[in-house]
């Protein structure tokens, strides 16, 4: 218990510490000043345990103590969510609520949000609040995706050549890059047989931010072709990074060079399915396009022979060359 000393005027003043706080307590005698510091003191440890901090609060501290441990992205995501959603608990306390609050809120929602934007929410709710409760969430909604076949990425090359997104399309669909791994591509990463690719480059509250890429797996190294080599520099600007353009302006470009015949993140997905097609075994595939599933990273994603990776890379060169040329 803090002791209390006596002051020049007479009073006693005691200065109790709890919860990272410091509190200043000031009273007649030394025995109400050492009463009420106490009684400070737990009152303080009290409203600062989670069962007594409200839904809001306890978001906002989740969101406070992992400000620069999680991606730019993944921050904005949860403070899109303590913003828009979960407004009708937001300022009870965790204590107060049950599983049944919870799923009306679900309910609610499930009324115009997508099942993924339920799940994530929920997922943040959970974790910021330690909730353990049994819920019924949407069902996941079947993805069905818009890729090319061979006969649509020849279109593809053919609409983009000479563009300024010709670069980054072929680098999509030749290599398998992520919009933002295109981005955050700096020239000192592109050697004439092979890209480095450590770095991705997103949009955070409007502003272009480096940040790692999406997984450790999808830091990689990238065989290329001596064709695709050229054609990357031949673009070759002053500033650090293969393509100055945002984001938006690559999405723009692409859906109006292509008459929109497929989303320019689908360019990946027509890698895969490429690569499948050539045969090319699925742990090469996954460490080239630095995707992760529990049971490839575990068994053999960290042993891809070398030379299975160059065959695999100068069967994807051969096929994308007879494109192109």
């Amino acid at each position: 218990m803090a002791k209390a000393h006596q002051l020049p005027s007479g009073q006693w003043r005691c200065q109790p510490f709890a919860k990272g706080k410091r509190g200043n307590i000031i009273a007649d005698s030394k025995i109400e000043a050492e009463y009420l510091a106490d009684q400070w003191r737990k009152n303080t440890i009290e409203t600062t345990k989670p069962e007594n901090r409200t839904v809001a609060e306890m978001m906002d501290r989740y969101i406070e103590e992992r400000s620069n441990i999680l991606s730019p992205t993944t921050i904005i995501g949860y403070r899109r969510i303590r913003r828009l959603y979960f407004r009708d608990i937001l300022d009870r306390k965790v204590s107060d609520l049950s599983a049944s609050d919870v799923q009306m809120e679900i309910n609610k929602m499930a009324a115009t949000l997508s099942p993924k934007t339920i799940r994530n929410a929920v997922g943040f709710l959970n974790s910021a609040c330690d909730f353990r409760f049994r819920l019924t969430l949407p069902q996941k909604e079947k993805k069905i995706y818009n890729t090319p076949g061979v006969k649509g990425i020849k279109k593809i090359i053919d609409q983009t050549r000479g563009s300024e997104i010709e670069v980054p399309t072929l680098l999509a669909l030749w290599c398998g890059l992520r919009l933002s791994e295109i981005r955050g591509l700096r020239w000192d990463h592109v050697f004439p047989d092979r890209i480095i690719i450590d770095q991705a480059i997103v949009d955070v509250d409007g502003v272009p931010t480096i940040k790692g890429t999406k997984t450790k797996e999808s830091t990689r190294v990238i065989e290329i072709s001596p064709w695709l080599y050229n054609r990357i520099m031949r673009d070759k600007n002053e500033s650090d990074y293969v393509t100055i353009l945002s984001g938006q302006a690559i999405y723009k470009r692409f859906r109006k060079l292509t008459d929109g015949i497929c989303r320019f993140h689908d360019l990946r997905h027509a890698n895969a399915s490429v690569m499948m097609m050539l045969g090319i075994p699925d742990n090469v595939a996954m460490e080239r396009n630095g995707w992760e599933t529990e049971s490839i990273y575990k068994k053999t994603y960290a042993q891809v022979a070398s030379e299975s990776r160059r065959e695999s890379a100068q069967k994807l060169n051969i096929f994308f060359q007879s494109l192109v040329n």
